[in-house]
């Protein structure tokens, strides 16, 4: 989809990207994360001097739009597995509070993946698990911003992992009590051979060695939120109200996981269920 059409205030339809004209008496954006403020800015909404850079008319003026992007990071600890063997028997996770994390829902969770089959240079029996943290409150902050007003062009993405430095230490934390579960049993004997990442050269009092692996091995735990988040106001960068529609513009809701202010300390899927489920109750009810 290219973007909402707009007249008068309200969302009147949408475009597709060949140009065809969807007409509608209610838009309701569930694109995600990523691609829902892609299309409210090819829409005209969105940060005024931004959209005005890019040659797209100002619909509504909404700082907040691609703003506020939140994810889980993760870290992995690699091991080798005893045995060969290929897709994943582990199956276990924990949730845990870091040092830092203060009174609020746990904000660490510690799962296992593998064993993956492995060639001979990244393992030495042939197969590889791993012990991977999840950083599920973190306080890095991202966006997402155009690219162009081609709705073909993929938008700039900033995920912002561990830019607060707060998020690396505790991961950190989370990869020393990793080790710990793996030097004892029964994970211990899963284990043959000296651990791969971050391996032995960087021991548990090295915190500015870890923090360096920390940072060089950060991926995504593909639970991205907030870019058009709710809330009352929308000049302290709220994109939607409390039912998912948009400020300033009638007739349009957002209805994905974007308009999560915050992040859940956990998997996002079913927050994002929950949130289309009271979303389409409350359209039910109009």
């Amino acid at each position: 989809m290219d973007r909402v059409e707009v007249r008068g205030g309200r969302a009147v339809g949408v475009r597709l990207v060949g140009g065809e004209v969807v007409d509608a008496g209610e838009v309701v954006l569930a694109a995600g994360t990523y691609a829902s403020p892609t299309i409210l800015g090819r829409s005209g909404i969105g940060p005024a001097d931004h959209l005005a850079a890019l040659g797209i008319d100002v619909v509504a003026a909404l700082a907040g739009v691609g703003e506020n992007l939140l994810d889980h990071p993760l870290v992995s600890l690699d091991l080798p597995a005893a045995r060969r063997a290929t897709g994943p028997r582990y199956q276990a996770l924990t949730t845990l509070r870091s040092r830092a994390g203060g009174p609020e829902a746990p904000d660490l969770h510690l799962l296992l993946a593998g064993p993956f089959d492995a060639s001979s240079d990244v393992s030495p029996t042939g197969a590889v698990f791993g012990i991977v943290a999840g950083l599920m409150a973190p306080r890095s902050v991202g966006r997402v911003r155009l690219r162009s007003a081609d709705p073909l062009d993929w938008p700039s993405i900033h995920v912002g992992h561990l830019t607060a430095p707060e998020d690396v230490d505790r991961l950190v934390e989370a990869t020393l009590v990793a080790r710990q579960l793996a030097r004892a049993e029964p994970l211990a004997g899963c284990i043959d051979g000296p651990e791969l990442t971050p391996g032995p050269v960087v021991s548990d009092d090295d915190h500015e060695g870890l923090a360096r692996s920390v940072r060089e091995r950060v991926s995504s735990y593909h639970h991205p939120v907030g870019t058009c988040r709710m809330g009352p106001d929308p000049d302290d960068g709220a994109v939607v109200d409390s039912r998912g529609l948009v400020h300033g513009v009638e007739r349009l809701r957002v209805c994905d996981a974007s308009i999560m202010p915050t992040i859940p300390s956990a998997n996002t899927n079913l927050p994002t269920i929950m949130v289309a489920e009271r979303i389409s109750a409350w359209m039910r009810d109009a």
